[in-house]
């Protein structure tokens, strides 16, 4: 299932745990502490950051390319809005 895209992704965490490390959301609402998430950073260490949930994990089983999955997840978003 994706070695090397997933070899781009942090451990998993709470947000409750992500928010104890100071990690806070740029803009939305903040998932419940409980969620799990892992920390992908596209653009190398210290640019934008996102904050990846099991939705993503299901996107990626289509598609296997972060950029992919990031885009969908990005386009998602905008369209709730």
């Amino acid at each position: 299932r994706c070695p090397r895209v997933f070899d781009r992704h942090s451990g998993w965490k709470t947000m409750a745990e992500w928010r104890a490390l100071g990690i806070v959301p740029k803009s939305g609402a903040w998932p419940a502490d409980n969620v799990m998430a892992s920390l992908l950073e596209p653009d190398g260490r210290g640019k934008t950051a996102y904050l990846l949930t099991g939705n993503y994990r299901v996107i990626l089983d289509y598609n296997c390319s972060n950029f992919y999955a990031l885009s969908v997840g990005l386009l998602a978003d905008e369209i709730s809005r």
